[in-house]
């Protein structure tokens, strides 16, 4: 098995990532008056969260994100539960037309 190495560092150490956004709110009293500020009532407290459906690859040492076809052997990636498999691009180095 060949290594994937990131186009950019040329590391093999990758991460898989999901969008979290989370949102809060802080309730600002209304009675008192400090200087022309109002001050907040409480902590933060948690609205709602949302989380994306799609997932990504990353480079855990240079931040690099991918699709997967800019790793070299590799023509993409597909993230499942269980892991990720790269897809290689053994048969595209053979198939593809010479550039002239």
């Amino acid at each position: 098995m060949s290594d994937y190495n990131c186009p950019k560092c040329e590391r093999e150490y990758w991460g898989v990532y999901r969008r979290r956004t989370i949102t809060e709110y802080r309730i600002v009293d209304s009675k008192s008056s400090v200087d022309g500020d109002k001050k907040y009532k409480g902590n933060w407290k948690t609205e709602e969260t949302t989380q994306s459906k799609t997932l990504g690859l990353y480079c855990l040492a240079c931040s690099h994100e991918t699709e997967g076809e800019d790793i070299d052997g590799c023509s993409g990636i597909k993230i499942k539960s269980k892991g990720v498999t790269f897809i290689s691009d053994f048969w595209d180095k053979y198939t593809k037309k010479p550039e002239d």
